[in-house]
């Protein structure tokens, strides 16, 4: 089995986030010879597996990928296992989903011993920037970077059955980005068809990607303009997928995606956590914090009190003994070692009793 030290001992490589294709990297990949399991062994069973010795040819799938020629793979049950570096050159790869695989293989007999997945996103607005605003895709297809700096627009060529994807590196500090969806300039303004449109923000394991992707279907009309709202993470990678459905849509379309990246920044009174907004009893308001950076935005705050926090003192406290042969915390193991003395320590129970009054003429968790 081949895994990777450096990323929790995955057993492939996902890179996914423009930062991580700044330059070349290089990554160590353990391998490690997997026996069949067994209680008990021979003396025969355990110098076979000890006298392991293969002499293996690795090989790589994709020039963007290198790897040594070779790999000696031993038994390992002492090494932890035999260990090389691969590098990673994304620099010249072309915007889109790259797929390559390192494999192992030893005289030719057995084919590949082991394989290691690899697969690289680059992002489609890598390619643009304010001095070359505009890069083309296809023939029908490009992707433009706003006046702004911070927004995309991009054109989809849309064929039934066939998935279009675009990906979008998110500016840092945005939080939430507003997808705006209509036909492109030259599409067919009697032909409305149905399109699926899937938005994932980021899958870097902190938040799992179904709490927050968006999944919706619209239908293409001439002078609509379909808008929708998905939470984003800065510094990720946004998906951008559309999809015509196949069985209402037997020709192609043409649409035109713009995504504009917003962010209000609100934070509590100490403005650097994410904490909820608590009045407290000394004080007759609350401060909370916003700064849009990335654009010029409209607000409207409204507040509304959920909950009422109140301290509240016992009326009445009873302490009393437990069972003196049954709530008893038994010595622990290091304690009999350090004395020879087995007293447990004796448990005691408190009660409290607290008073208070709700009024109301809702219903009032507590």
């Amino acid at each position: 089995a081949a895994t990777i030290p450096g990323r929790d001992n995955a057993r492939g490589l996902y890179l996914r986030d423009e930062i991580e294709l700044e330059a070349p990297m290089s990554f160590s990949i353990t391998v490690k010879p997997q026996f069949s399991h067994a209680n008990i062994r021979t003396s025969e069973e355990m110098e076979d597996i000890l006298s392991l010795e293969l002499d293996l040819k690795l090989e790589s799938s994709a020039s963007w990928v290198t790897c040594p020629e070779s790999l000696r793979l031993l038994s390992a049950q002492e090494r932890n296992g035999q260990a090389f570096a691969i590098r990673l050159n994304t620099t010249s790869l072309k915007p889109g989903v790259h797929y390559a695989t390192v494999s192992g293989h030893d005289d030719g007999s057995r084919g590949s011993l082991f394989s290691l997945p690899i697969t690289v996103v680059v992002p489609h607005s890598r390619f643009v920037d304010k001095e070359h605003r505009v890069y083309k895709i296809g023939v029908k297809e490009e992707i433009s970077l706003a006046d702004n700096g911070v927004d995309y627009t991009t054109t989809f060529n849309l064929v039934p059955g066939v998935p279009n994807r675009r990906f979008i590196t998110v500016p840092q500090g945005a939080e939430f980005a507003t997808i705006k969806v209509k036909p492109g300039q030259y599409s067919d303004s009697a032909v409305a068809p149905r399109v699926y449109l899937h938005a994932v923000p980021f899958v870097r394991g902190d938040m799992h990607n179904v709490m927050n992707q968006l999944k919706k279907v619209y239908q293409v009309r001439d002078g609509v303009e379909h808008e929708f709202d998905v939470r984003v993470k800065g510094g990720s990678t946004l998906e951008l997928c559309q999809q015509l459905l196949w069985l209402a849509n037997p020709s192609p379309a043409l649409v035109t995606a713009t995504v504009e990246f917003h962010s209000y920044g609100a934070r509590s009174q100490t403005l650097i956590s994410s904490q909820p907004v608590v009045i407290g009893a000394s004080s007759g308001f609350a401060r909370l914090g916003a700064d849009a950076f990335l654009r010029s935005e409209v607000l409207n705050p409204t507040a509304n009190l959920k909950s009422v926090q109140r301290t509240l003192r016992p009326k009445d406290v009873a302490i009393t003994l437990g069972s003196n042969d049954l709530d008893k915390i038994p010595v622990s193991d290091a304690e009999r070692r350090a004395s020879k003395e087995e007293t447990a320590q004796q448990i005691y129970e408190m009660r409290t009793t607290y008073e208070f009054k709700v009024e109301g003429d809702k219903d009032i968790a507590v």
